[in-house]
């Protein structure tokens, strides 16, 4: 039985300080109001301690000392709260008519309230006046601010807040870890971080480069129902960075739980191109999801980070839906991360395996994310259509400009150069030609039907048009 009670205390305390370090990352000050009986301390600290002012004191470590790992545990686990912001209130919920509370949960309870500048409220059956100080407690405070030098050395830095009105009661945290470097991190540490990174928009360690990306429908015959492209700015992270990368490539459901998970690595030195094209294959939940590709540095986290939103259209729909296009611009022989996962079979190169995930000839044009264009030019781009009814049907797909100011619709110049099935439908790779137009905003309009069932579709997407001999990226005179 004494067993158990450790293995329950360490498990305890193990995922409590995992839940304190991912507060971190949840800015402000935050308040925990913990109901529980508390650890044992009996468990922890030998017979021979006491509280003194509130706190458990610590004893030496002796060969008879059987606490010492748990204590040193539960320790760092109060420290955690303390860095995180997390000032923890517990609230008693034991027999009052227990043993000594020396000996009990409370001491331990008081001991991290001290710690997280909290504070302990004994006695659950007067919860009614315990909630109301509790009100007042956490009704104000003082926010300090102090300059700091980090050391990066990972050790737990003291602090001490003192006031020099007579009767007054100062709660504060104990103080706090200092930053250590990113190779010191565990693996729940650098995915927290990971996390943090994909999903803030001003994440804890740092403001991240931000690079483009689309999601498109995947075709690949593993079954994967997404594919994810982005151009990442090789040259940039070149001068940031300092050895080996990761590119994770990650999806979220709306509940911001990872459903899917792709890592490769690569050697940024290896790439002199001032960009390098990516691309992951990952499975499609159903629903609205948030896809995000990281880049990290392994030494030092340094990141960059794209990401877009997928809405997958409804199962069982029977009419059409158009997702954006991916434009392309000539590009020989573009720079190409891995590409992951490889499931499409064979020792295909990078380029096959892009090719083939997207749709295009990978050696001889490349994404473009831009969004200016140019005048009597010739734009490729791959536009994917859903729905069930897409697959076997013969499609119609044709192109407009709307000027914005007179809303008049402009013919575009549209070729199919080749259809392919995709998860879900079906997806063309089309030739545009621009028309002669004045230098102004366009909105370009992409327009799909099937002419046995009268149903349509149109995607619009907004795009800046300039004269011919300022050519933008993507356009092919």
């Amino acid at each position: 039985i004494a067993g158990d009670r450790r293995y329950l205390a360490k498990t305890t305390i193990e995922r409590m300080t995992r839940f304190a370090q991912a507060m971190r990352y949840v800015p402000g000050q935050k308040t925990l109001v913990l109901f529980s009986t508390g650890l044992a301390a009996s468990l922890i600290t030998p017979q021979a301690d006491a509280v003194v002012d509130g706190s458990a004191r610590v004893s030496r470590s002796d060969p008879g000392d059987t606490g010492a790992d748990l204590r040193t545990a539960y320790e760092i686990l109060c420290k955690e709260l303390a860095t995180s912001n997390v000032a923890v209130h517990p609230m008693n919920t034991e027999d009052m008519n227990a043993a000594s509370e020396t000996r009990t949960g409370a001491a331990m309870l008081r001991f991290m309230a001290d710690a997280t500048g909290g504070r302990y409220y004994g006695n659950i059956f007067n919860y009614k006046e315990n909630v109301a100080r509790f009100q007042t407690m956490t009704a104000a405070y003082y926010v300090l601010g102090y300059p700091v030098t980090d050391a990066w050395d990972g050790k737990f830095q003291k602090i001490r807040v003192t006031v020099q009105r007579p009767g007054c009661i100062v709660r504060t945290p104990e103080g706090y870890f200092a930053s250590k470097a990113f190779s010191d991190f565990d693996a729940l540490e650098k995915k927290i971080h990971l996390v943090d990174l994909a999903l803030s928009d001003h994440p804890l360690s740092q403001q991240p480069v931000r690079f483009d990306m689309a999601v498109l429908p995947g075709s690949d015959k593993a079954g994967a129902g997404l594919v994810l492209v982005a151009r990442v700015p090789a040259r940039e992270l070149r001068e940031k960075v300092v050895g080996k990368v990761e590119a994770v490539s990650l999806v979220f459901d709306a509940g911001d739980n990872i459903v899917a998970e792709e890592r490769s690595e690569e050697e940024m030195g290896g790439i002199g191109a001032e960009f390098a094209y990516f691309a992951a294959a990952l499975p499609t939940p159903e629903g609205r999801i948030r896809c995000r590709i990281v880049v990290r540095d392994l030494e030092t986290g340094t990141a960059a980070v794209a990401g877009e939103t997928w809405i997958q259209p409804p199962a069982g729909k029977t009419g059409l839906a158009l997702t954006p296009p991916l434009l392309l611009k000539p590009d020989r022989g573009p720079a190409l991360l891995k590409i992951h996962p490889q499931k499409l079979g064979g020792d295909r190169s990078a380029a096959d395996s892009y090719s083939s995930l997207l749709g295009f000839d990978a050696r001889q044009y490349a994404p473009d994310f831009g969004r200016t264009l140019a005048a009597e030019s010739e734009i490729l781009a791959v536009v994917p259509c859903l729905a069930e009814s897409a697959a076997g049907a013969k499609l119609k797909i044709g192109a407009l400009l709307k000027d914005k100011l007179t809303f008049a619709d402009i013919p575009v110049g549209l070729t199919v150069l080749s259809e392919s099935p995709v998860f879900g439908g079906k997806r063309f790779l089309v030739r545009l030609k621009l028309p002669s137009v004045e230098p102004d905003e366009y909105a370009l309009r992409l327009i799909v039907e099937n002419p046995e069932t009268g149903d349509s579709a149109e995607i619009v997407r907004d795009y800046l048009i300039e004269n011919t001999d300022r050519v933008g990226p993507g356009c092919v005179r």
